[in-house]
C-alpha cells in the first residue's frame, strides 16, 4: 500500500497538463504520391502526421471534438475522471519527450486523437511505439493501442503488462479524405489501467495487404495469412456472395450499409470476429480457416457475422424495431440457416460436416446447448441453439414465406427505444411469436408448434435475461 501511494505521488507529480506553446502549426499539404501505381511499404510519409514525436507542446484540455487537422487533442472517454494525460520529458523513445496516459485507480478507455489527410482508396499503415508499466484490465490482453477514433473501429495489437518500447501498427483503407487516429489506453469492452507511453507516430503506404473483391464483399488481410490460391479464395467469396443474396431475399430486398460492399478485414481483436462494416476477423484464425475453405468449408463464422449485418440498425431507411430480437446470436444463426438450406451450403463445425439443411442437427442435438440437451431435457439454462431449433420447427410447419412476411413487417416498424429497453428476452421472444402468427395461413398460432410445458420452461429462463 505504501509503495502504491509513493508511485501515485511520483506519477501525479509528473502529470502536469501542458498548455499550447503558441507555435504556428503548419497547414497540411498532402505530398505528391511518389509512385501511385506501386507505392513501397515502409516508405514513411511526411506532412501527414504532425508533432509525431510529441516534442512540441499540445493542449491536453479535454475536447470531445477534433476541430482542426494536424493537431493532437485529448478527447477523453469512458471513466475519464480516472485518467491523467501529459507530455513527459526524458521518458520517450531514446530518452526523448513523449505522450503519457495513466489510470491508477480504475480501468478507463480514453484517447488522444489527431485528424490527418489521406487519399481515399490508398492502403496505409499507421505505427506507434508504446511502452507500458503495470497495464492490465477487463480482459487478459487489455492494454494500450492505436485505433481509429470511433467506438468499434479497428485497433492494433494491445500492449500490456510492463514492457519496453514496442512498435504496433494499424492497417487502414480510408473511404474519405481524412482519418482520425487515436492513441488509446483501453478500448470498447476492453478497458485498461496502468501507465502507457506513446512516441514516434508514423504513417506509410501498405503493400503487405492482400485484397480480393467479389460482387458484394471485399476480403482484406495481411498477405502472410493467405494460405490458399487466389482462385480458391475467389470461388469461396462467390459462395459468400450467394449467402449475402439469400439474406437480401429473406429481408425482401433490403441491403445493409446502403448496399455498399462489406469488407472482411483482418484485425487484432478479443473474439473470433466482430460484425459490422468492416467485419473484423481475428488474424490468429485466418490461415487455419482458409485451409478449411480449401477442403470445401463455406465458413460458419463469417456467414454468422454476415448474418449480424442484416440486423436492424444497419439499414439506411430508418431504425427498425428490435422488439423481436431476444438473442442476436440466435438471430444471426437463423438467418444463416436460411442461406444454408437454400444454397445447400457446407459448414464444418465441431469436427462434423453439415450440408444444407443437415445443419439443423447442430441445433437439435449436436451441441451442449441444443434442444435435446436443454429444452427437451427440461433444464432451465442457456438454450441458444435449442431456441434456434424451435424457430426451425415453425419454418417446418409453415414454410419460409411466413418468415419473410414477418421480417418485412418488423423492418417496417420503427424502433421504440423506451419500450424496448425495458423488455426482457421472453417478452421479445413472445413478440416474435405474435408477429409470426399474424402471417400464418388463417392466423394459426405458431405457439402450437411447442409441446405442452415447453413454453413455460422457455419463459422461465428467458424472463431472467435482458
Amino acid at each position: 500500500m505504501r509503495l502504491y501511494s509513493l508511485l501515485s505521488s511520483l506519477l501525479l507529480a509528473t502529470f502536469v497538463a501542458v498548455s499550447c506553446s503558441g507555435k504556428d502549426e503548419p497547414m497540411i499539404d498532402f505530398p505528391d504520391d511518389p509512385n501511385p501505381d506501386n507505392p513501397a511499404t515502409g516508405q514513411y510519409l511526411s506532412g501527414i502526421i504532425f508533432n509525431q514525436n510529441f516534442e512540441d507542446d499540445i493542449n491536453l484540455t479535454k475536447n470531445s471534438d477534433v476541430p482542426e487537422d494536424g493537431k493532437w487533442y485529448y478527447v477523453g472517454g469512458w471513466r475519464e475522471s480516472g485518467a491523467k494525460v501529459s507530455q513527459i520529458d526524458g521518458y520517450g523513445y531514446k530518452d526523448s519527450r513523449c505522450l503519457c496516459i495513466a489510470a491508477l485507480d480504475h480501468t478507463v478507455d480514453v484517447a488522444v486523437v489527431q485528424r490527418i489527410k489521406v487519399v481515399p482508396g490508398k492502403n496505409y499503415k499507421v505505427s506507434v511505439k508504446i511502452k507500458t508499466s503495470g497495464v492490465s484490465g477487463a480482459n487478459p490482453e487489455s492494454g494500450a493501442c492505436i485505433s481509429l477514433n470511433s467506438a468499434w473501429s479497428l485497433k492494433s495489437k494491445r500492449v500490456y503488462g510492463t514492457t519496453d518500447w514496442t512498435t504496433v501498427s494499424l492497417e487502414l483503407e480510408p473511404e474519405t479524405d481524412y482519418l482520425e487516429i487515436a492513441l488509446r489506453l483501453g478500448a470498447n469492452c476492453d478497458d485498461a489501467r496502468g501507465v502507457a507511453y506513446f512516441d514516434n507516430v508514423s504513417i506509410s503506404y501498405n503493400n503487405d495487404l492482400y485484397v480480393q473483391e467479389s460482387e458484394h464483399l471485399v476480403l482484406m488481410c495481411d498477405k502472410k495469412y493467405i494460405a490458399i490460391s487466389e482462385s480458391m479464395i475467389g470461388e469461396w467469396l462467390s459462395k459468400l456472395d450467394k449467402v449475402y443474396e439469400a439474406y437480401v431475399e429473406l429481408f425482401s430486398g433490403r441491403k445493409p450499409y446502403g448496399g455498399n460492399k462489406i469488407r472482411i478485414r483482418s484485425g487484432s481483436i478479443n473474439a473470433w470476429a466482430y460484425a459490422g462494416n468492416p467485419i473484423q476477423w481475428n488474424e490468429n484464425y485466418i490461415t487455419e480457416t482458409l485451409m478449411s475453405v480449401k477442403e470445401g468449408d463455406w465458413c460458419f463464422g463469417l456467414m454468422h457475422e454476415l448474418g449480424h449485418d442484416f440486423a436492424p440498425g444497419h439499414f439506411t431507411e430508418f431504425s427498425a424495431t428490435c422488439a423481436f430480437d431476444f438473442n442476436e446470436e440466435v438471430m444471426a444463426n437463423w438467418r444463416m440457416y436460411y442461406a444454408l438450406e437454400k444454397l445447400d451450403g457446407v459448414v464444418f463445425n465441431n469436427d462434423k460436416i453439415y450440408h444444407g439443411k443437415e445443419v439443423v442437427a447442430l441445433y437439435r442435438s449436436d451441441t451442449p446447448n441444443s434442444y435435446d440437451n436443454i429444452i427437451k431435457a427440461g433444464r432451465c439454462e442457456e438454450m441458444g441453439n435449442g431456441l434456434t431449433y424451435c424457430l426451425w420447427r415453425i419454418r417446418d410447419a409453415y414454410g419460409w414465406q411466413v418468415w419473410i412476411d414477418t421480417w418485412d413487417e418488423i423492418y417496417r416498424t420503427r424502433i421504440n427505444s423506451v419500450m424496448e429497453s425495458s423488455m426482457n428476452q421472453w417478452q421479445k421472444f413472445d413478440y416474435l411469436l405474435t408477429i409470426l402468427s399474424k402471417h400464418t395461413p388463417d392466423g394459426q398460432d405458431v405457439r402450437e408448434t411447442f409441446p405442452d410445458g415447453e413454453l413455460d420452461l422457455i419463459k422461465k429462463y428467458l424472463s431472467t435475461q435482458k
